[in-house]
């Protein structure tokens, strides 16, 4: 995704922004998942 970014749009700007809040927000809920998987892999080893 290209943006032709110019400080002196504003409208570019909060596009912009809102491209990266959804980019992390995304990367964050992956984040939690595989974190959530591990952690549930790690007590089904222990055998709690």
């Amino acid at each position: 995704m290209i943006l032709n970014f110019s400080p002196a749009n504003p409208l570019n700007f909060f596009s912009l922004m809102h491209y990266l809040c959804h980019q992390m927000l995304r990367n964050y809920i992956q984040y939690l998942i595989g974190l959530s998987f591990m952690v549930f892999v790690a007590i089904d080893h222990k055998g709690i």
